[in-house]
């Protein structure tokens, strides 16, 4: 059993190979990518009718530590960018985001996503960092970038959230 989005920037498909390779059997039962399931129960919407179009989700950092070269191209572009396992390279998101003029672009990080100790932080490009070590958010967490983070409210997180876990 493999949480998260083991074929989302995961390794899923190479542990699947590995198991294989020494006649273990496997089965992979899909679900919804935390992308757009942990977003959804903060109460932010991917997308939304007049706000934005289209997402992108992207890795924050490759293999080898760095940070993601995609970023700089996202922060140009108008629609959602929803960032996973970016929480240590935030302050370096942001910067690429104020260097493109963004500074005022809504930001949501959403942590432990689906968990009862959920926690989600909204605020702007400029605040996000400050915000989330005050309220010292901790990882894992999904990073929204994008005009339908301003379409949340902290009663539609509790909504949301009360009703899964009932």
């Amino acid at each position: 059993m493999k949480g998260g989005d083991p074929f989302v920037f995961g390794r899923g498909f190479e542990e699947i190979e590995y198991a294989q390779f020494f006649g273990v059997e496997t089965s992979v039962i899909p679900g919804i990518s935390s992308s757009i399931s942990v977003p959804a129960l903060a109460g932010v919407p991917v997308t939304h009718r007049g706000v934005s179009n289209g997402f992108t989700v992207v890795t924050a950092v490759l293999s080898d530590g760095s940070l993601n070269p995609e970023l700089f191209k996202l922060a140009q572009l108008g629609t959602t960018t929803v960032i996973l396992m970016g929480l240590s390279k935030l302050s370096e998101i942001t910067a690429i985001y104020r260097g493109n003029s963004k500074a005022n672009e809504a930001v949501a990080v959403i942590s432990n996503g689906s968990l009862p100790n959920q926690q989600a932080v909204t605020g702007t490009i400029l605040d996000i960092v400050s915000r989330v070590e005050e309220e010292k958010i901790p990882a894992p967490a999904v990073i929204v970038i994008g005009d339908v983070v301003r379409l949340k409210s902290p009663e539609k997180q509790l909504n949301y959230f009360s009703n899964f876990l009932n």
